[in-house]
């Protein structure tokens, strides 16, 4: 390194020593200049008095600096006038003193702290921004600084947990914990290893879902075909004491434990699950007529509102609505096309609620527009079904608040008084009684207005038991169960 020791014109009783760096990234432990600041000095302005001739590495302890720093070659006695003048940090070379250190993440370049470009973009929070010229990256909520991205809290279809930004979205209930899904529940150690194999027919790949239950996907069948095994165990089923439920019909509470577990659709059946079985000849066709002619269908409106009277078809789009209108027969018959059954009341409700014996399938809160399919937010028909994410039960079954009204196997009764207390059919006869039989179906009605304000909405799903008959058959659909292996 070669130390150029400079007499300027302007100023003869200052001295000024360049630093010519001769190796690129040479590390000094001197405040310096790049190697064109040597040549500005050199320019017809200034006069050079002498050169020397330096070793790499040397520091202003060294004693070639200190000779340098003491000779007078000029015959000035003193070429320090104001110590760190101009400089935050490094050597001043010129009075020999240290002039302070940088903070954390930055480096002293020429005096001057700044960023340190190869440790800034990579400490925490450090997203975005520009530093030492370079991008460090983009926030996709915005860049708050230049080295900290926006965090906006984000809680969409979670109910507990943390919300992204350090915040919580909510704690659970005596007896829970917050899933991985952002619900609330209790943990069933799901390991996919420990599922009960699933009894066919075709192939089924298994895993643990959000809710941390066993979920069984049909290889090569359409998106739906997801079933849920509910283990064996034990809930509170029907409405408790209080006049503000509303609900005399789900009374008296009583205890229901299931012996066996069983499997249960995650979604209402759809119209590509159905007509799939129409085609290979095992169910009828979904138009919602319930075998009535198309003529008295037609002059009576009661055919599906999904159904196309002019093609005698499924309208284009409509794939993944639930079938509406069957009769209990043509569902019993799908459920069988598929090696399944229609589930007994307490079976569906089991999913719904969990052995927690939920208000609503997500938990306590009261559900609002978005949150499930209502009337009054989505108009009155179903629809695709798993629109909504938050209702979704503490087995990760789908649309058991709002959707489809649900057919189940009992037999219509009003209250609980002498209900079955394994979870079995409720009267009705055989799987295959005639369709004349009053039953139960399960799920708030899509044309009825809902108090979603207070705890009587809850009232208005998961205790709403109702008679079939009162109600249109196209504004109810089904779902299938099935048993294990035995």
């Amino acid at each position: 390194m070669k130390v150029y020791l400079v007499k300027e014109r302007e100023w003869p009783t200052r001295l000024a020593v360049w630093f010519s760096i001769a190796l690129a990234g040479g590390a000094l432990g001197l405040q310096g200049c790049s190697q064109s600041h040597v040549v500005e000095g050199l320019d017809s302005e200034n006069e050079v008095v002498e050169v020397y001739d330096v070793s790499i590495g040397e520091t202003s302890d060294s004693p070639g600096f200190d000779s340098l720093l003491e000779k007078d070659e000029l015959g000035t006695p003193d070429v320090c006038q104001m110590p760190c003048s101009g400089v935050e940090c490094g050597f001043d070379v010129v009075c020999g003193v240290e002039c302070g250190e940088c903070r954390a993440a930055e480096e002293c370049v020429e005096g001057t702290c700044r960023p340190s470009c190869g440790e800034t973009c990579q400490s925490e929070g450090c997203d975005c921004g520009q530093v030492c010229g370079l991008s460090c990256g983009e926030c996709p909520q915005g860049c708050l600084d230049g080295c900290h991205c926006n965090c906006i809290p984000n809680c969409d279809d979670r109910l507990c947990g943390a919300d992204g930004c350090g915040g919580s979205c909510g704690a659970c209930g005596p007896g829970e914990t917050c899933l991985s899904d952002g619900k609330c529940g209790i943990p069933s150690a799901c390991l996919a290893s420990a599922c009960p194999p699933h009894p066919g027919p075709g192939v089924w790949t298994v895993a643990c879902n959000g809710r941390e239950h066993c979920e069984y996907v049909l290889k090569g069948g359409v998106p739906h075909d997801v079933e849920i095994w509910v283990p064996a165990g034990s809930f509170e089923m029907g409405a408790p004491d209080g006049d503000w439920l509303n609900a005399d019909l789900a009374r008296p509470l009583h205890s229901v434990t299931f012996k066996d577990g069983y499997f249960i659709d995650k979604f209402e059946v759809t119209y590509e699950q159905f007509l799939r079985c129409h085609e290979d000849g095992g169910c009828a066709v979904p138009d919602g007529c319930r075998g009535d002619p198309q003529d008295y269908c037609v002059a009576f409106g009661a055919y599906s509102p999904f159904w196309d009277v002019e093609t005698w078809s499924l309208k284009p789009g409509f794939e993944l609505r639930p079938v509406l209108g069957q009769s209990y027969g043509e569902a019993q018959a799908y459920c069988a096309w598929a090696s399944k059954r229609l589930p007994t009341e307490a079976e569906w409700e089991m999913a719904a609620r969990g052995p927690l014996s939920h208000l609503f399938p997500w938990g306590a809160e009261s559900p609002e527009c978005g949150d499930m399919v209502f009337s009054d937010c989505d108009g009155a028909v179903p629809l695709d079904v798993g629109s909504f994410s938050k209702d979704q039960s503490s087995v990760g079954a789908m649309d058991m608040g709002g959707n489809a009204m649900e057919m189940v196997l009992d037999e219509w009764h009003e209250g609980y008084n002498g209900a079955p207390q394994d979870g079995s059919q409720w009267g009705g006869g055989s799987p295959i009684e005639p369709d004349w039989v009053d039953r139960v179906v399960r799920g708030a009605p899509l044309g009825d207005n809902l108090d979603m304000s207070g705890p009587a909405a809850g009232a208005a799903m998961l205790y709403y038991r109702l008679i079939e008959a009162a109600y249109l058959p196209t504004e109810i659909g089904f779902r299938c169960v099935r048993k294990p292996l035995e």
